[in-house]
This record gives structure tokens, sequence and C-alpha cells, in this order.
């Protein structure tokens, strides 16, 4: 979801992806060129033109930094259920 507002992530600010986490979490070493005194948001917001509004675009502001342009997604993550039992076979008739 994009275009409403640029959603702040846990990320650490790096110039580029190299050395990113392949798993999904955050990225939060302060090697590689990084700025942890700016975290990422990403996305676009209602104040951006219509080539803004992509998940890959991104920004860096400082965490203290608020505006009417920034938020962030509440997001849970759960456990899936276990698969359904598959239904008994039929037994053939003599």
């Amino acid at each position: 979801m994009v275009g409403n507002v640029w959603e702040w992530v846990e990320d650490c600010w790096h110039p580029n992806f190299t050395g990113a986490p392949a798993d999904g979490r955050a990225w939060l070493d302060s090697g590689a060129g990084a700025n942890c005194s700016k975290r990422v948001n990403r996305g676009g917001g209602w104040g951006n033109g219509a080539s803004a509004l992509r998940l890959s675009n991104r920004d860096a502001d400082a965490p203290s930094k608020h505006s009417n342009g920034l938020g962030f997604r509440v997001a849970l993550s759960v456990a899936a259920p276990p698969p359904a039992a598959a239904p008994p076979l039929p037994v053939p008739k003599p």
C-alpha cells in the first residue's frame, strides 16, 4: 500500500542494498556506509507525484522528524494454521 504517507521502517539508512539482510529482518548495522542517525522511509505520500509512489522509492530522515506526510504501519506476524487433514480414501467394495 503506497500513496497515503511515507512509511517509516526500522532500517538504518544505507546508500545502496549491498550487504542487506536477505531474510526480511531490519538492517541495523552501522557498517557499509550506514547512517543510523537517519532511518529509512518508503513509498511516497499524498504530496508526491505518481512517479514517487512505489515501494522501492526510499528516503531517510532523523527519527525525531515528524510531518503529516510520514507514518507507519502496524503489523502482526501470525503463525500459519496447520494443514487440513486429507479426507479418508474410499475403501473399495469386494
